[in-house]
């Protein structure tokens, strides 16, 4: 791997987007720029280090110029955000727009979830609002740019699970879908981080859509 390869994390005040950031520091040479609102934030400036640079950056306000240079020089773009269609559809697009112009070889949205593309229009709207991206994202797609969407199944924390409503620990009920014999993918945070910023960082052609578990 090239020793100067500069990712961009947008969102990355967040959880996974701080184990994102840690997860690229651990490629030796590899650079990071995050992008968030409040760099001064304890969870966020606790990143700060040589290799590292906080930037304040609003994704859904920001003008085209300050999308551009936030993205200046980008390897990889890799997005953490969250929110709804202004933040999922329309600045992460806008974003992917100025990545691409900036010469970035992939841009990776905010997905991490499960095969959203398999679900049906209207069961679940934040899988309806990444695949409307996913869908307008493809058409600024080519061999030199490409758009990597994460399929990591579901994040197995506790958080999630009882989130999810699939583990009543006090009433000692599990819940699953179906007749109980649909296989669902579990994957951590942390390995989820580590899968993203290796796709990031690869040389080499990655998949559009990239299931790991």
């Amino acid at each position: 791997m090239n020793n100067e390869k500069l990712v961009v994390v947008v969102g990355g005040a967040g959880k996974l987007g701080r184990l994102i950031v840690k997860s690229a520091l651990e490629h030796p040479g590899a650079r990071v720029r995050v992008l968030v609102r409040d760099p001064s934030k304890p969870e966020v400036a606790s990143l700060a280090g040589p290799r590292v640079e906080l930037v304040a950056f609003d994704a859904v306000a920001a003008s085209d110029a300050q999308r551009a240079d936030a993205v200046r020089g980008a390897y990889a773009v890799v997005s953490a955000l969250q929110g709804g269609p202004d933040v999922i559809v329309e600045a992460q697009l806008a974003l992917l727009v100025a990545a691409k112009a900036a010469g970035a070889r992939r841009f990776l949205p905010s997905d991490y979830s499960y095969d959203f593309f398999t679900l049906p229009v209207g069961i679940n709207v934040n899988s309806d609002w990444r695949r409307t991206f996913a869908e307008r994202a493809a058409a600024h797609a080519s061999a030199s740019f490409e758009v990597v969407h994460v399929l990591q199944g579901i994040f197995a924390d506790r958080y999630v699970l009882g989130f999810l409503g699939l583990l009543d620990a006090e009433r000692g009920v599990v819940r699953y879908w179906g007749d109980g014999t649909t296989p669902i993918d579990w994957t951590t945070w942390e390995d989820t981080a580590r899968f993203a910023a290796a796709a990031a960082l690869d040389e080499g052609s990655v998949p559009t859509r990239l299931h790991v578990a």
